[in-house]
């Protein structure tokens, strides 16, 4: 399973208990401009199992459509990346994002260039025959402060992969929290020229837009994110 997923199309569903990011408050948060208050630096921490994950270098991107979030330790080359389908304030959870499951991704790697540990619901686990799997993912964000451009929250959630002998192992990931994690709204500009093919199910498949996402963090290697999309058709 690819950890790198992205995909930066599609409209965002509502969330009952959020605001968008357009129309988000301050969170409160003091920075260094003089004013008595102390800048709040950023945090992106979890437990790994019983192993305690504190990232020491973060990337964020907010836009209309999609969040991504990603932590990496330099010192082990392990990363989290966290993409939700909204900029919403709220909860997330595989029942109340299932409509937008291509823009939900929970992933835990080891190294940037091996297969990550990913979340499923139980349902998408059932079928696949995932044994000893129970979906546990549940994201929060906190606050997003638009002037800042920082974004705050909670998460957890059980990842698996599959290993060489076609078994299945799963990580446990809990406590996880990111605090003031700066985000740019910048995403990559179109290429007219896009082009991607694939047979599924020994049929053609012939994209009408390819989205490629680069995320990099000083201390890790860069990774791409390429995502074909059909928008019509079967």
């Amino acid at each position: 399973m690819l950890f790198a997923i992205c995909t930066l199309l599609g409209s965002c569903s509502p969330f009952d208990d959020g605001c968008d990011i357009q129309g988000s408050e301050n969170s409160g948060n003091g920075n260094g401009n003089g004013s008595g208050t102390v800048e709040e630096k950023a945090v992106f921490k979890a437990k790994i199992g019983t192993e305690e994950f504190v990232a020491n270098t973060t990337t964020a991107v907010v836009t209309d459509n999609y969040v991504l979030i990603a932590g990496t330790r330099s010192s082990k080359g392990d990363l989290i990346q966290i993409i939700l389908p909204s900029n919403k304030v709220g909860t997330y959870t595989w029942a109340n994002s299932k409509e937008n499951a291509d823009h939900f991704v929970l992933a835990y790697a080891e190294k940037v260039d091996v297969d990550a540990f990913a979340s499923i619901s139980n349902e998408d686990a059932a079928s696949l025959e995932v044994k000893n799997y129970t979906d546990t993912a549940i994201i929060k964000i906190t606050a997003v402060d638009k002037t800042k451009k920082t974004i705050s929250g909670t998460f957890q959630f059980t990842g698996f992969r599959e290993t060489d002998n076609g078994s299945t192992e799963t990580k446990v990931i809990t406590n996880g929290t990111f605090v003031n994690v700066p985000y740019t709204t910048d995403i990559p500009a179109d290429d007219s020229d896009q082009i991607l093919k694939a047979k599924v199910n020994g049929v053609d498949f012939i994209n009408d837009k390819v989205d490629v996402t680069a995320v990099s963090a000083s201390g890790s290697n860069p990774y791409y994110s390429i995502v074909g999309k059909r928008m019509m058709g079967v």
